[in-house]
């Protein structure tokens, strides 16, 4: 099994959990260095994942980032096996579970929503 077929199956799950996740896979350029494979948003949650082929696992760097965006309140997913990526879909289903509920409370539109600077 190679880090495609992981990120294979994570795209997969993303797909299926559609339009209650939004998420984008940054690129490395030469101003800075890539340090996760997926940025997201489930149901207000923000995370991040890490996908790794099977046997090997994050960066020193990645998990210092890991570990900020946990700080911060957002969850941090290191995938490298089948078992992972089903720990991750428990995790969005549980949240959207959490949103369902609270549907019904009102929402502003987005172009109601002022910047202050």
């Amino acid at each position: 099994m190679k880090e495609r077929d992981v990120t294979d199956d994570i795209n997969e799950v993303l797909r299926a959990h559609k339009p209650l996740v939004s998420w984008y896979r940054p690129v490395p350029s030469v101003y800075g260095q890539r340090f996760v494979d997926y940025v997201g948003v489930s149901c207000g949650y923000y995370w991040i994942i890490e996908a790794k082929r099977p046997g090997k696992d994050a960066t020193d760097a990645q998990y210092i980032r890991a570990k900020e965006i946990e700080a911060a309140g957002g969850a941090a997913f290191v995938i490298n096996s089948p078992t992972d990526v089903i720990r991750f879909e428990r995790w969005l289903t549980k949240n959207e579970a959490k949103y369902i509920v609270r549907s019904d409370w009102p929402t502003i539109p987005f172009r109601h929503i002022k910047v202050i600077r």
